[in-house]
């Protein structure tokens, strides 16, 4: 079948963190295990082809432990500080940026060509299974049940 890189990727996700209740019948286990092992192989080449520059691993280092110092999980979380606190920490956050400006324009420019990348359509192989062996998606989830349903129905047949 046809699927961009992005489906697999979703996929691989759908499956992995997915509950579904009981009972699971043998052949949706067995789906699922054959297509974990496929697309987790498509994952693996993915990350093979676009390795995070070692530079920008850095930056993110140091762009954590600032959040960190300020105990925050990115600039957004900071609206709630005192004037003085933001300013520091506003201040802060630009010199880092400034120091590493190459490194952000390079990091975009990596983004940029592996979403390129993830959107191109490939032909994949694809285990499917009928709509009966597939077991009722729990209400446990944190994706809604029809965003995990959307996923899962290309590999769903009648």
């Amino acid at each position: 079948m046809k699927l961009k890189r992005r489906e697999i990727v979703e996929l691989n996700h759908v499956l992995k963190t997915t509950n579904f209740d009981l009972p699971i019948k043998a052949k949706f286990r067995y789906m699922l295990t054959k297509n974990l092992k496929a697309t987790d192989s498509e994952i693996e080449e993915i990350n093979e082809a676009f390795p995070i520059p070692d530079s920008v691993r850095e930056f993110r280092i140091k762009e954590l432990e600032l959040f960190k110092k300020y105990g925050v999980n990115g600039p957004a979380d900071t609206a709630s500080f005192e004037e003085e606190k933001k300013l520091a920490f506003d201040e802060e956050y630009a010199t880092l940026n400034q120091e590493n400006a190459d490194t952000i324009e390079e990091f975009k420019a990596y983004e940029k060509e592996k979403l390129e990348f993830l959107g191109e359509e490939i032909e994949f192989s694809l285990h499917t299974i009928k709509v009966d062996d597939v077991p009722d998606i729990s209400a446990e989830n944190t994706y809604p049940h029809w965003e995990i349903w959307n996923i899962l129905e290309k590999i769903v047949v009648e």
